[in-house]
């Protein structure tokens, strides 16, 4: 080779050198940071799940391949003739099964096994070891020791070249950020519609789990209605039914039913009870009839048949107009319940009985007169008129009075005793 082809050689390796060493010193172009980029949480979650599941598996596939290595191992230490492996040893089944069994477990090769059978057994135990010229040799494997069947270490990796970060134009950026908000719109979708199937099975299934029949009832503000009466009326109501298939307003209508009972609120509890507030009538009068004595409720409601001598100076005595009442029965035009109905609370007696007579009304006070309201119009005036009348005789004269007269508000009347 002549000296201008050599230094020509030289000179084209110089430079190649010097091109190399520019482009090393030449920084790579990156793109602006624009801050980290999160993925939306439904996607976070399906992918590291699948992370998490793809981790179990392999875990669980290493594991049990190294399971089923041991126990090929310990197969041909125990077959009986075979030799497949030239360093380990075949421990065929003996008289010992002790001896057999702990050299299965704590020995791999024929020479350690040789060494401590021959402090145990006079021969040796030869008699545990067969060879097999005929079973051909393991080839040594790319990667394998030859003397001892193991693996060679694998030779040292060169380092890895600095990875150039990717450039997308903006073109590219926005199919992948389509492709992102499609890949979150389907998931919100899918998460839609898995909470709406979970909401419609427990709209199907929840009102009829045993978990909330109706077991406790709670009736409280009974004072002469019974708890047992209550309790009779809705138990036909109640039986099977849990807190959310009750009908409470069947209940209400059921108790509402019973004498003396004027509201029920029904509530329910969870996660099997049903409390019954019961708001009960209070008795206005005892109404005379043909048929009997009864309790009658301030909208003239018939409560439950009563006997006067329990009554007569608790509550006013009327006479009613109609010949035969029951409980239950509404009586709106009674005149002398109208009568009762319209007395102010601070009316200065009170009301002993009240009774029709001839067209008239006509109301005995406790210790006082005689009140006569005549026909029953005008009964708000009329009250007034005897209430200013009271009050001007006082306490003290009403006795002397026998009965006033209002039936003319303009033109009242008074008796006095002699």
């Amino acid at each position: 080779m002549s000296l201008d082809t050599r230094n020509r050689d030289q000179m084209q390796r110089d430079a190649a050198r010097i091109r190399r060493d520019r482009e090393r010193s030449t920084p790579t172009p990156k793109a602006p940071y624009a801050g980290p980029r999160r993925a939306p949480l439904p996607i976070r979650i399906v992918v590291g799940g699948s992370v998490r599941a793809l981790q179990l598996v392999l875990l669980t596939l290493r594991t049990t391949g190294r399971l089923a290595l041991s126990a090929a191992t310990l197969g041909r230490l125990g077959r009986s003739g075979s030799t497949a492996d030239p360093g380990l040893a075949t421990v065929p089944a003996g008289p010992d099964p002790a001896i057999t069994g702990g050299m299965r477990r704590k020995y791999r090769t024929a020479a350690a096994v040789r060494e401590d059978l021959s402090e145990l057994h006079p021969d040796g135990g030869e008699w545990l070891f067969q060879a097999d010229a005929s079973a051909p040799a393991r080839p040594a494997g790319p990667g394998r020791s030859a003397r001892k069947g193991r693996a060679a270490p694998a030779p040292p990796r060169a380092p890895r070249a600095p990875r150039t970060p990717r450039v997308l134009t903006p073109a590219q950026q926005r199919l992948r950020d389509r492709r992102r908000q499609l890949m979150v719109r389907r998931l919100r979708l899918a998460g839609l519609v898995g909470v709406a199937g979970l909401l419609a099975l427990a709209w199907v299934k929840v009102p009829t789990m045993d978990a909330f029949l109706v077991r406790q009832v709670e009736i409280t503000g009974t004072s002469a209605v019974p708890d047992l009466a209550v309790r009779r009326r809705v138990d036909s109501l109640l039986r099977g039914t849990t807190i959310f298939t009750v009908d409470t307003d069947a209940v209400r209508r059921r108790v509402e039913a019973l004498p003396f009972v004027y509201e029920v609120r029904a509530d329910r509890h969870f996660p099997g009870g049903l409390s019954l507030h019961v708001s009960e009538y209070e008795p206005l009068a005892f109404g005379v009839a043909g048929n009997g004595g009864w309790l009658v409720s301030r909208d003239g409601r018939v409560l439950v048949r009563g006997r006067l001598a329990d009554w007569k100076d608790r509550i006013p005595v009327v006479r009613l107009e109609k010949r035969a009442v029951r409980a239950g029965q509404r009586l709106g035009s009674e005149p002398a319940l109208r009568l009762l109905r319209l007395v102010p609370d601070a009316f200065p007696a009170s009301v002993r009985t009240v009774d029709v007579r001839d067209g008239g009304i006509v109301a005995q006070l406790h210790d006082g007169p005689e009140l006569r309201f005549g026909r029953d119009a005008e009964l708000t005036t009329k009250l007034r008129v005897a209430e200013r009348l009271l009050t001007m005789y006082g306490a003290g004269r009403r006795g002397s009075i026998v009965y006033l007269d209002v039936s003319v508000p303009e033109r009242p009347a008074s008796r006095l005793a002699k």
